[in-house]
């Protein structure tokens, strides 16, 4: 289904001018086709998805109903302190410069300031 803005004109349409030829065989298999895929249409098995979210949504904004999370909740696991995280990555920083490995670095580049 299109909405109106989407449908096109045929007269939009680039088709070949001549006619195209279809034989009997064709013809026979294409309508072989179309009735091995037809079927009773059956509104019950579809369900409009995004009405039901939306009713949800809406229903949980008047207080009516749970409200709705948007994003589960995070894995529990081991919390460490990010202080005490950053505070050893400085020390590890300052270990780590203190030593022999300073003079292999390569050079600092100078900081240039806005003047």
């Amino acid at each position: 289904m299109y909405y109106v803005d989407e449908v096109r004109s045929t007269a939009d349409l680039d088709l070949p001018e001549d006619e195209v030829a279809v034989s009997g065989q064709e013809l026979s298999m294409a309508n072989m086709l179309v009735d091995q895929l037809t079927g009773r249409f059956d509104p019950s098995e579809y369900h409009d998805e995004y009405r039901v979210a939306l009713e949800r949504v809406i229903e949980a904004k008047l207080g009516a109903a749970e409200p709705v999370v948007a994003a589960p909740a995070a894995p529990k696991g081991q919390v460490k302190d990010l202080m005490e995280a950053l505070k050893a990555s400085i020390e590890a920083a300052k270990l780590q410069g203190s030593g022999e490995e300073e003079e292999t670095a390569a050079p600092k580049m100078p900081v240039r300031r806005a003047v």
